[in-house]
């Protein structure tokens, strides 16, 4: 009835003749308990001057439930053409905090609204070690929604950090034949040298295969009790595609996010992640193989297998590859790319002094 009651307002009081009288009416529905209700006084500011209509979005906003993606959407569409002003309002009301520590709803919304004010704090967000891989990634993406010169220099230093090199090369590619052509992307990442066709000389890397079946057993180290400070230590050994340490992140962000994985898993899965690291591979990490011509294979995640090949590798090391260079399609793994525990040289009490430590590092 509200719903209804507030779109018989707006139809006797339309945009361009006496739109703004609905106004106070969509201050006092902002703050309504319904979600549908808060969504359509969004889409009804959609042609209004920011000036007037700011301080609603900044009551609307703090309210918007960031997974559902027809509310998110609603404030985008509302702010549509005045997303600058519009989101310094919701930042001002919300009071997110420094870039790398804002809360999944702040970052969603920055996502839709395509702010190029926010540019400085996506860059500096995307670059920060504590951040989550999926967080960084919609950082970056972020920036590729925004169509503006400030966005495409941030794209072209995150494409330059081995922390966001992947998706960042990914976007500049994608972009640079569609909203970013203006801007010559291909020529800038050849005269910064991230990327010239003719001077790349690929790298092979690859993840040895396990060498027969595990030493020890699953059952072996559940039979162990596990020491936090023990296993806390030994977790450095994973830093070459993990990120992990306390209170600081260190590593890439190559392999799967493990602070806070490990507190609603039982103990004997975490320890098969690491004994047998290829019975359960994590969605999205599914190994890839790139064969070169010039001989040597490259493992890894891949980004894109367009032209250039976009491939991360052990170490977070990424190498863009012209199609030219490789010996046909990729190819799967088809097993994982992390090394086992023996592999690692880890004993069954290295690994339940790890689980000990998963278990509450959140």
């Amino acid at each position: 009835m509200r719903l209804t009651a507030y779109r018989a307002l707006r139809r006797i009081n339309p945009i361009g003749s006496q739109g703004t009288a609905i106004l106070p009416y969509a201050k006092q529905l902002a703050n309504d308990p319904d979600a549908g209700v808060r969504r359509d006084v969004a889409l009804s500011l959609r042609d209004l001057p920011a000036t007037l209509t700011k301080s609603i979005f900044a009551i609307l906003a703090p309210q918007v439930d960031h997974t559902d993606k027809n509310a998110v959407e609603a404030i985008g569409l509302g702010a549509a053409n005045q997303e600058n002003e519009i989101w310094l309002a919701i930042k001002e009301s919300m009071q997110p905090g420094d870039p790398h520590q804002w809360s999944d709803q702040f970052a969603k919304l920055t996502w839709r609204l395509w702010p190029s004010v926010a540019v400085t704090d996506l860059k500096a967000r995307a670059l920060h070690p504590s951040l989550s891989p999926e967080a960084r990634k919609l950082a970056v993406e972020s920036l590729a929604f925004i169509n503006h010169k400030t966005s495409v220099e941030a794209m072209l230093e995150l494409a330059d950090n081995e922390r966001t090199k992947a998706d960042a090369s990914y976007w500049l590619l994608r972009n640079g034949h569609g909203e970013w052509r203006p801007y010559n992307i291909a020529g800038e990442l050849k005269k910064r040298g991230i990327y010239d066709p003719s001077k790349i000389k690929p790298v092979a890397v690859t993840v040895p295969a396990p060498n027969g079946k595990p030493s020890y057993t699953v059952e072996d180290v559940m039979a162990l009790k596990g020491d936090i400070t023990r296993g806390r230590a030994t977790m450095t050994r994973c830093i070459m595609c993990h990120q992990v340490g306390e209170p600081t992140l260190a590593g890439p962000s190559y392999g799967p996010a493990l602070k806070g994985w490990g507190t609603g898993q039982p103990s004997e899965v975490i320890a098969r992640a690491i004994v047998e690291p290829s019975h359960d591979i994590a969605h999205g990490y599914g190994g890839r193989v790139v064969k070169l011509k010039s001989g040597g294979e490259i493992h890894g995640l891949i980004t894109t297998d367009s032209d250039p090949t976009i491939i991360t590798s052990t170490g977070g090391q990424t190498q863009m590859i012209p199609r030219g260079l490789i010996n046909g399609r990729p190819g799967n793994l088809n097993r994982s790319l992390m090394l086992s525990a023996d592999q690692l040289g880890l004993t069954a009490q290295d690994v339940a002094d790890i689980v000990a430590y998963m278990k509450q590092w959140k």
